[in-house]
């Protein structure tokens, strides 16, 4: 094996080996001194990251750091490739196998190119007789009617993530030389590479098994019987085995290892971050290969429950990004990698954004645990521990939120908003007030924030430090009192938005969609929008769409949105938002409305109401009778996320119990969510991002392994 440069005595779960996330079939060590990936293709073109749907990849088994089983159905070549890969200790072997999925009236399948690849950041490698020989041994069996070729060369570990690029060329410029029906590597070797290749065409289904020190572990059966056997002491027997281990297998092979710097946004300066490492879950390998921090609170509701040490590790690799003022960058874009998958715009994270800290559902589930322990005996339990070691860290990150985020008046209001978008809130699109007023109050921060003072409060209880309990319980008991910040004359808990411009008829006016589109172009709610006159592109063309640069307004036939400040039928007046969505259920879901008040009784309304949120597909994010309803992007604006409607159910469940209505939402809710899951998962094999709120079809972003997830814990009712 390749020498390790850290002790494993770092890693609290001691899950050493894990696949790579952005690709197919790629792994590594968390130390990073082994990268090996399996690419394949015809001709010189290669399958390797996980950029499209061209190929379905499902995920039967998952059990990080000890087994997994992919598998990917490549059309275009009529295969399905498997992966197996078991794991002992430190060694481990790994079987690809691929099966023809060709009809007896289609062509013969044409010769496929397998490119096995591996760098190492220490020590050199040497390829001899099928198996490489050097400071680790990896062995290779192929079955037969394969061309095996490799190649041996120096490079920098760091760019390992560039390999397909490099094999490419190579194989491309074979292909145009020979004119042969598939390019090739020409075989070379040297004594002090780092980074080797192995070539091997077959004519259609072949098997590879790799050995990397002398696996000896148990047989597939009793990796995948010893799997069973755990999801039925974590869950319960399985209600629809291929779904469910699916939707587990999705999130649990999204384990990345992420090492590098991060591009930093301070003082309109940016700069590079000391280089780092982040163990996290990501939210879909396709799509978002990397660790976002509001995501993770959710993803380890799910993970906890099956790795709890795994979990812990995870937390503190979190918390351990932690700058010295209390800020954690909320994406975490680390090395040149990662940023290849990121728009440029969005790379720098600016360290006056913050993000919801969803870590504090996680958190309130470890407090359940600690508290029914006897005080003497928490001092054993990991969860103790990790707590203890986190706690000043947790303090810090609550006062810079708390400290950072605010108005004018020293309220909770999310930095960074814009007329469109607040990215900190993660709700993006989520409608709130047109013009910023630097006097807003969020209502959601606001919950966010009296959730995780709550839970520090229990938090030094357990602990023990008396002073900060005192010091927390009067926090808390002060933002009780939030009626008086958030509450309509309606009875209704909303944003409010400060001085905002409204009809002369007491109307909120509303001209722009959020997507470029304006003149005869009208929303779902059949509305002609004008272009954003606070944005970039304020002129629309006689095509009914926004400019895309600011020259556009200079076109003879672009007419200009006028600011609504020089509007002669607006007057402002202050005001509490008018939209109804995810954000005005805060304080049901933190449990901090009191039981059968008006409050809590018009958020029911909200939640029951099909004109409001209720569909028979899930809640929606936006009420159905918005103006803004599924406009611009649509993003938060209407469509069906589970993260909300878990966190809906899972407060109903443990702080609303007690009322008839509540008990009937739950049931009718978490039914209707279970269903539009497992039927999108019949129709298409995928776990999506988001549900469309009038078929329940799954849309945007799939396979998503993130927060979707959280589908398994309605099902057998883990809050």
């Amino acid at each position: 094996m390749v020498r390790n440069l850290f002790l494993l005595l770092e890693f609290v779960s001691a899950v050493n080996w894990i696949l790579d996330s952005g690709y197919y079939f790629a792994i590594k060590d968390r130390q990073e001194t082994l990268n090996l990936g399996f690419m394949w293709g015809t001709e010189y073109k290669l399958s390797h990251e996980m950029l499209d749907h061209s190929i379905h990849l499902s995920v039967p088994y998952a059990d990080p750091g000890t087994f997994y089983i992919q598998k990917a159905h490549d059309p275009s070549l009529h295969i399905e490739i498997t992966q197996t890969w078991r794991i002992s200790d430190n060694s481990w072997d790994m079987i690809f196998e691929a099966t023809p999925k060709t009809k007896p009236q289609e062509s013969k399948p044409k010769p496929i190119n397998i490119i096995i690849y591996g760098t190492v950041l220490s020590g050199s490698i040497n390829y001899l007789d099928s198996s490489f020989k050097g400071s680790f041994d990896l062995k290779i069996e192929a079955s037969d009617k394969i061309i095996i070729r490799s190649l041996q060369t120096q490079d920098i570990h760091e760019k390992a993530w560039k390999v397909k690029k490099f094999v490419q060329k190579w194989l491309y410029d074979s292909f145009m030389a020979k004119k042969t029906s598939y390019g090739t590597l020409t075989p070379a070797s040297d004594k002090d590479s780092n980074i080797f290749f192995i070539q091997m065409i077959t004519p259609g289904p072949f098997y590879i098994k790799l050995s990397y020190n002398n696996f000896s572990g148990p047989s597939v059966e009793v990796y995948t019987a010893n799997f069973e056997a755990k999801f039925q002491e974590v869950f319960d027997s399985p209600k629809d085995k291929n779904f469910e281990y699916g939707v587990l297998g999705y999130l649990l092979s999204g384990l990345g290892h992420f090492r590098g710097k991060i591009q930093i946004l301070d003082n309109d300066k940016i700069v590079k971050s000391e280089e780092g490492v982040l163990l996290s879950f990501v939210p879909s390998r396709v799509s978002f290969p990397r660790g976002f921090l509001w995501d993770e609170g959710f993803h380890l509701l799910v993970a906890c429950k099956w790795n709890l040490n795994l979990c812990l590790d995870i937390f503190d690799s979190w918390i351990g990004t932690m700058d010295d003022n209390g800020w954690i960058p909320r994406e975490q874009i680390r090395g040149p990698a990662a940023e290849t998958r990121v728009p440029s715009q969005f790379i720098p994270q600016s360290k006056s954004i913050a993000n919801p800290p969803s870590f504090v559902f996680l958190i309130e589930s470890f407090l359940d645990k600690l508290e029914s322990i006897p005080p003497e005996s928490r001092s054993q339990n990991p969860i103790f521990n990790c707590l203890s070691r986190n706690y000043i860290k947790l303090k810090k990150w609550y006062l810079w939120i708390l400290g950072s985020q605010i108005n004018s008046e020293g309220l909770p209001m999310w930095k960074g908003r814009s007329s469109d978008h607040n990215l900190a809130s993660g709700l993006d699109d989520y409608p709130r007030g047109l013009q910023v007023r630097d006097n807003e109050r969020h209502l959601d921060l606001y919950m966010w924030l009296l959730s995780l003072c709550r839970t520090l409060k229990r938090t030094a209880g357990v602990i023990e430090d008396y002073e900060d309990v005192e010091v927390f319980r009067k926090s808390e008991e002060k933002m009780l009192d939030m009626e008086k910040y958030f509450l309509d004359e309606d009875g209704a808990f909303k944003d409010y938005m400060g001085q905002q411009y409204v009809t002369n008829l007491g109307q909120q006016a509303y001209y722009w969609r959020g997507d470029n589109k304006c003149k005869t172009v009208q929303s779902p709610l059949g509305i002609s929008s004008e272009c954003n006159p606070y944005s970039e592109f304020p002129c629309c063309s006689e095509f009914g769409w926004c400019g895309n640069t600011p020259d556009h307004c200079n076109c003879p036939k672009c007419s200009r949105s006028q600011p609504l400040e020089k509007r002669h039928n607006l007057s402002l007046k202050s005001s509490f938002s008018p939209h109804i969505g995810y954000v005005n259920l805060m304080p049901l879901i933190t449990g901090h409305v009191k039981i059968n008040s008006k409050s809590f009784n018009k958020i029911l309304d909200f939640i029951q109401n099909p004109e409001y949120l209720w569909s028979p597909y899930g809640l929606r994010s936006l009420s159905k009778s918005d103006i803004l309803f599924k406009t611009g992007e649509n993003y938060w604006r209407g469509e069906i996320w589970l993260n909300f409607n878990y966190l809906v159910l899972r407060s109903l469940k443990k702080h609303y119990w007690d009322s008839e209505s509540a008990r009937k939402i739950y049931k009718d809710l978490s039914q209707n969510i279970i269903n539009t899951v497992n039927n999108s998962w019949n129709d298409t094999g995928y776990i999506w991002e988001q549900y469309t709120e009038d078929n329940g079809k799954g849309n945007r972003v799939h396979p998503f392994s993130g927060w979707s997830s959280l589908i398994l814990n309605i099902v057998y009712e883990k809050y």
